[in-house]
């Protein structure tokens, strides 16, 4: 029976084998609901992450800290592609990519700590949607209920926020009844 010592066991763990992670982590994305688009981005991060851990003399896993992972998010954001830094939102990505492979490494027992627990994204703009309603538009919208109804004078209200905003109130009406929603004979109560 073979029985392997303390340094070659060692030597073994030495080696920080990028196929076999980027296996487990494939199959830990797959089995987790991931989309085929999400895992090929993920590994191709992976990948990217593992070549500049072994270009530093990181050869394990459990040797990658916070300071490591601080150096990676520094290098993302000065690599440029084509004579251009990455956007924000992109670097927030690929940094997406390499908090998932240090949760995958806690969760699986390979890792005790998280180094990527404080890492931090960077933060991202929220725009506004491309296809804005014109104010035209807008107007055309407000005049579509007929306020001479008691429902449209409702929802002439309801879809006017400028007024809200403004903290104007409804106008009230000049009879009484005038916001009640006409019913049906049958369901009326008695003396109605």
């Amino acid at each position: 029976m073979f029985k392997s010592t303390d340094t070659e066991a060692t030597a073994i763990g030495e080696i920080l084998k990028k196929e076999v992670w980027i296996r487990r982590f494939e199959d830990d994305l797959l089995m987790r609901g991931f989309s085929p688009r999400t895992i090929e981005g993920y590994l191709r991060e992976l990948t990217r992450l593992l070549a500049f851990l072994s270009e530093r003399g990181i050869t394990k896993v459990s040797e990658v800290t916070k300071d490591c992972l601080a150096a990676y998010r520094t290098h993302l954001y000065y690599r440029t592609h084509r004579g251009k830094r990455a956007g924000l939102a992109a670097q927030a990505n690929k940094l997406s990519a390499v908090k998932a492979f240090f949760h995958f490494l806690v969760r699986s027992d390979y890792l005790l700590v998280d180094p990527s627990k404080e890492l931090t994204l960077p933060r991202t703009l929220k725009k506004l949607p491309s296809q804005l309603v014109t104010e035209t538009e807008v107007e055309r919208l407000l005049q579509t209920p007929d306020i001479a109804l008691p429902l449209g004078l409702r929802e002439t209200r309801l879809c006017n926020p400028h007024a809200q905003a403004r903290g104007q109130r409804a106008p009230r009406p000049t009879h009484p009844g005038a916001y009640r929603a006409p019913l049906d004979p049958a369901l009326s109560p008695a003396g109605d």
